[in-house]
């Protein structure tokens, strides 16, 4: 009887398939499993990955956050540079004095970490899937990643024959181009099985095969293209992209609290249509829906790109017709919100002054002199 592995430090694969440009820990471990065809959890374990309960939520954590010893246990085990296993991770490190990676773990983003983004903020590009067998590449895993450069296409977060979120997570061993949702009704489609018996159903739509949808709005292909020149993780020297990717994640959260359908002229038909006609105030990001995301992107972009904030404050919260600040329902911001506002940089200010109202202002005034 075979004895059950330890982790430890994992031996050296005979064989790994090469990460292609860009491409996710998530997916490349995926790919790795189906090369092997063996499951997730195990190829997890061969590589020296912790799997815990759930191996599909692991990896989705280590994409997000991979220290150096996991780090060090990938590159033992398949042979490839640490460098070439931290550029498929969104892990920010930077190096100490000693020369030492440190992992830095403020990396929220809507007032929670990056985990999610792996698990429930992916978009695909079905074109992108069928060019490279199934391969996600990790830009898919910003929450910010709308539209496919490529092929001027909106990322689709929804399969669009069962209605599920398309979360990578979830994805059923050596399956992980198809749609791991519930089979919609009337579906004779089940878990693909050596075994004959009655398995749950589930959808195993093609990815690949979903319809894409094309924009013509090149003020958001602009903001895209500009969004996917930053790093997708920290380094030496990268400062000020690293700022300018704080306070877009600040502009982001304010665009889902106070905008609405009027913030959106010249955007595509769909994105409207998809878009809420009075603002919401939402506490946190509807991140499953791909088009409204997308209007939250092109908003906080143009934000973004506003030389005066006091202008961008007035154009976002001023209510022209009334020629007053727009009235919303007393809603204050919690603490995960005024944690993350402490990223913005003081070219936000007068829009967050605006925005907070005097009490949640102060509050962040007196976190700023901790």
């Amino acid at each position: 009887m075979p004895q059950e592995m330890t982790l430890g430090v994992p031996r050296r694969l005979a064989s790994v398939p090469l990460p292609l440009a860009g491409e996710s820990l998530h997916s490349w471990v995926e790919h790795v499993a189906v090369t092997y065809e063996i499951g997730r959890k195990q190829t997890m374990s061969l590589l020296g990955l912790e799997t815990g309960s759930n191996p599909g939520r692991s990896l989705g954590y280590f994409t997000a956050q991979l220290d150096a010893s996991q780090a060090a246990n990938v590159s033992s085990a398949s042979g490839l540079t640490l460098d070439e296993v931290f550029a498929m991770t969104l892990s920010p490190l930077h190096v100490d004095d000693k020369g030492h990676r440190i992992l830095d773990r403020w990396i929220h983003v809507d007032g929670r970490n990056s985990f999610r983004s792996t698990r429930e903020l992916a978009g695909v590009c079905p074109k992108c899937l069928a060019e490279t067998d199934n391969r996600w590449p990790l830009r898919w895993c910003r929450p910010w990643s709308v539209l496919c450069l490529k092929h001027s296409c909106y990322l689709i977060r929804e399969c669009t024959t069962c209605g599920a979120a398309i979360q990578p997570w979830r994805f059923r061993n050596t399956s992980p181009g198809l749609c791991a949702g519930p089979a919609p009704v009337g579906s004779s489609l089940r878990r693909p099985s050596a075994a004959e018996y009655v398995a749950p159903s589930w959808c195993g739509k093609p990815l690949k095969e979903l319809p894409i949808r094309l924009t013509r709005d090149c003020l958001l292909l602009e903001i895209q293209a500009r969004l996917d020149g930053w790093p997708l993780a920290d380094g030496p020297g990268q400062e000020q992209e690293r700022s300018a990717e704080n306070d877009f994640k600040v502009l982001l959260k304010l665009a889902s609290r106070h905008a609405d359908l009027s913030h959106l002229a010249g955007a595509d038909r769909i994105v409207r249509n998809d878009f809420p006609s009075r603002a919401r105030h939402r506490k946190y990001f509807n991140s499953s829906r791909g088009l409204e995301m997308a209007g939250l992107v092109r908003i906080a972009g143009q934000l973004a790109a506003h030389r005066d904030m006091d202008e961008a404050a007035r154009w976002l919260l001023w209510d022209e017709e009334a020629d007053s600040p727009r009235q919303y329902p007393d809603y204050p911001w919690n603490d995960n919100d005024i944690w993350s506002f402490l990223l913005a940089s003081e070219r936000l200010y007068p829009i967050l002054r605006l925005s907070l109202g005097s009490g949640d202002y102060g509050r962040l005034a007196r976190r700023r002199t901790m």
